[in-house]
């Protein structure tokens, strides 16, 4: 299967304004921030998925199959995953028919089989590794997951903390029950700072080497808690529905201390 999404997103790159806004044309104003296309976005979440899948990607999830995938949306992720061999089984509450009444695909179907399922199904396969990709924003699904898993690795795709993906309470549970292995920067929108981690439940082992992929996350993750700790300290509370605007392009306000090399900016 072809990841056409990642081809569109590369065209994208190299012809930024084929997408720009009719009203928009003519004024100067580029479609491209840092070398991520600001337009175009839109219409492919609805049609694909919220993040962009490149083959690094692929190739870290197959290594932690059997895989377990809650709040898949139009199975994206997963058909490319399937199209590799990759075991993986999907859920989504509401998954994609083809009917107009759909809230979020409209007219559109699943590429490829997603049953009928929220975090409950987490509970049943705990001997598959979770997969949750930008679980919705402020919302305890991504939480209600955590709790319901009793296996070891969860997969994760989205922003951090005070970010446009889960809420606080998922991000605290996996600071205080499970450890980082890994991070990879997948392929981003502007404003946009969505990437794959890796998490192993329990406490880091002490001798555990770390990658110097990791190190930089461990940074990355550091200069975001940083300034949260001192906005709490000054009496500013970064939380709730004014931190991201709708997911489409607001960059959350704690993400602007963020800085880690990537080949997508």
């Amino acid at each position: 299967m072809e990841n056409v999404y990642l081809s569109e997103y590369e065209q994208l790159r190299r012809d930024p304004d084929s997408e720009l806004p009719e009203s928009l044309r003519g004024l100067g104003l580029p479609n491209l921030y840092g070398g991520r296309p600001r337009y175009g976005r839109e219409s492919r979440v609805h049609r694909y998925a919220w993040a962009v899948p490149d083959d690094a990607a692929l190739r870290i999830m197959a290594k932690h199959a059997p895989i377990v995938e809650i709040g898949a949306g139009t199975g994206y992720w997963a058909a490319l995953l399937r199209a590799r061999g990759v075991d993986i089984v999907a859920y989504d509450k509401d998954p994609p028919d083809g009917g107009e009444g759909h809230p979020f695909h409209a007219a559109r179907r699943a590429w490829t089989d997603v049953a009928v399922g929220g975090p409950e199904k987490a509970a049943e396969h705990p001997d598959r590794t979770l997969f949750l990709c930008w679980p919705p924003y402020d919302d305890p699904m991504a939480a209600d997951c955590l709790r319901e898993y009793r296996g070891d690795v969860v997969i994760y795709v989205g922003e951090g903390k005070h970010g446009c993906t889960a809420d606080d309470t998922f991000h605290d549970m996996l600071a205080a029950d499970w450890h980082l292995v890994r991070a990879h920067s997948i392929p981003q929108w502007a404003g946009v700072h969505d990437r794959l981690f890796v998490y192993r439940r329990g406490p880091a082992p002490d001798a555990a080497p770390v990658a110097p992929d990791h190190l930089a996350t461990v940074a990355v993750v550091a200069m975001i808690a940083r300034p949260a700790a001192e906005a709490v300290g000054a009496g500013r509370r970064i939380t709730g529905p004014g931190r991201c605007r709708m997911n489409p392009m607001k960059r959350p306000p704690l993400a602007r201390a963020e800085r880690e090399t990537s080949e997508w900016r």
